[in-house]
Order: C-alpha cells, then sequence, then structure tokens
C-alpha cells in the first residue's frame, strides 16, 4: 500500500517536470516567434496630418514676376543671373502677408508664452516675499544667515523671471508690429490683441 502512494507521487512529479519543461520550452519558442516577427515586421512610418505639416503661406506675385513670366527666356539669360534678379527687387508689403491662420497660431503661440512667463514671475516673487518674510521674523543668527541666502537666491530667480516676462511682452509687442507692418486685414488680429 506504502509503496503504491510513493509510486504514484513519483510519477505525478516527473509528469509534473515534464510539463514545466514542456511549458518553459514552448514559452521560449513563442518568444522567439515574436522576436523574429517583430524583427521582419515594417517600420512604422510617419503619418502626416493638418497638425504636423508647416502651414503654407500664399504670396502673391508682383508685376515682375508675372511679366517674366509671360516672356520666354532668352538664350543668353541663365538661371543665376535670373535669381539674382529676384532677389535684388525689394519685398513688396502683399509678400509679407500671410494667412488669417498663421496670424492667429503665432499670437496664440507669444500669449501663451506671455502667460507663462507672467505666472513664473509672480510665482517667483511669491517665493521671495515668504523668504524674505521668514527671514525677518527668524531670531537665531545662524539660522538667519541660512535664510539670507536663500532670500539672495530667490531674489536672483525673481529678477530672472521678471526680465524673462518682459522679453515674452517685448515678443509680443513686436509681433503686433510686425503685424501690422504686413498690411494683413486688420479683422485677422485676434480680439485680445485688437484693443
Amino acid at each position: 500500500m506504502r509503496s503504491k502512494g510513493v509510486t504514484t507521487l513519483l510519477l505525478s512529479c516527473f509528469l509534473a517536470a515534464g510539463t514545466v519543461t514542456a511549458w518553459a520550452q514552448s514559452l521560449a519558442d513563442v518568444a522567439r516567434r515574436e522576436r523574429a516577427k517583430n524583427q521582419s515586421a515594417p517600420k512604422a512610418t510617419k503619418v502626416y496630418t493638418n497638425d504636423n505639416i508647416p502651414h503654407v503661406t500664399t504670396i502673391e506675385a508682383s508685376e515682375s514676376q508675372t511679366s517674366a513670366e509671360s516672356k520666354p527666356a532668352t538664350p543668353s539669360s541663365t538661371v543665376g543671373e535670373q535669381s539674382e534678379a529676384a532677389s535684388s527687387e525689394p519685398e513688396k508689403p502683399a509678400d509679407k502677408q500671410m494667412t488669417k491662420e498663421y496670424w492667429e497660431s503665432e499670437f496664440a503661440r507669444e500669449r501663451a508664452n506671455l502667460a507663462r512667463a507672467q505666472e513664473e514671475s509672480t510665482l517667483a516673487q511669491d517665493e521671495f516675499n515668504l523668504a524674505l518674510a521668514n527671514e525677518t521674523r527668524e531670531l537665531d543668527p545662524q539660522r538667519k544667515e541660512e535664510l539670507g541666502q536663500i532670500v539672495a537666491t530667490k531674489q536672483a530667480d525673481a529678477g530672472a523671471k521678471r526680465a524673462a516676462e518682459e522679453k515674452a511682452q517685448q515678443a509680443l509687442d513686436d509681433l503686433k508690429k510686425k503685424f501690422e507692418e504686413s498690411g494683413a486685414p486688420k479683422e485677422w488680429m485676434p480680439p485680445e490683441e485688437n484693443k
């Protein structure tokens, strides 16, 4: 009776070991097949959408370009001469006029930069004020000296953030000036800027 139980136990162990080995081998086979499939699979391609394609600006043809296109080229004229003639012409206001979408995106970008810079500047100023208040209230000379160093760091950071805010404001002002100089219709200017 006892040998029958031992035999059953040994048989169960051999079956379990065989199953685990077979399972491990099949798992390794599956992993190899997946690796081979991934290597043979084509690489991902870039998908172009309206969001990642650069916006094309419309440029009206100038009179000299229109007349040059209507006249046949003379054999003596070369490509270099034609490009020099085209580059020597002054840029006209109509050439600078961009699309409405271009101006909207430019103003949105500059407004976002300014808002971020203003928020960072306000936060840095608040941190400086808090550090200064903590230093003023501190009675322990050693801790007061440590807080003085923190105050100096916070003050420098607040000054840098304020300068970044001024730079962002200047960039927005420059964009407004560029818009006005472009000759684009006034209604293209976003309402936030049209004040």
